[in-house]
């Protein structure tokens, strides 16, 4: 209809102006990476606070969107900062299975609330 039409015509012109901006935010965040910090820290509680980004790029060194650190601990972060794609130690956060969110301790303690869950090495931490 002309409602998803309309949709679909304003997610392109969204998503063509910001690819015309692309080269101005990536200089941004290269030259100030703390912003990728601090949008990280603003998400998961357990970020390090001192991370060291460094761009990624592809096997042809072509500039991309596409950030990593790696924390004292071992721990791999990477971001795409034009899609917001998160990723600790190459996975994407999860959430906690239906299992355990209908258990009553559970539902008890946090109510409603699921809680991301992060692969950190051997351990998934919420």
């Amino acid at each position: 209809g002309n409602k998803e039409e309309e949709i679909h015509s304003n997610d392109v012109d969204m998503k063509y102006s910001f690819s015309r901006s692309a080269d101005i935010i990536l200089g941004i965040v290269v030259e100030n990476p703390w912003i990728m910090t601090d949008a990280l820290s603003s998400v998961f509680q357990r970020c390090p606070t001192k991370l060291k980004w460094r761009p990624w790029r592809n096997s042809t060194m072509d500039r991309t969107p596409c950030f990593n650190a790696r924390c004292t601990a071992g721990n791999v972060y990477s971001m795409n900062i034009m899609t917001g794609d998160v990723l600790i130690n190459g996975m994407p956060p999860s959430r906690l299975p239906l299992a355990i969110l209908n258990h009553p301790l559970h539902r008890r303690t946090f109510g409603s609330r699921n809680l991301e869950v992060v692969n950190f090495g051997s351990v998934l931490e919420t």
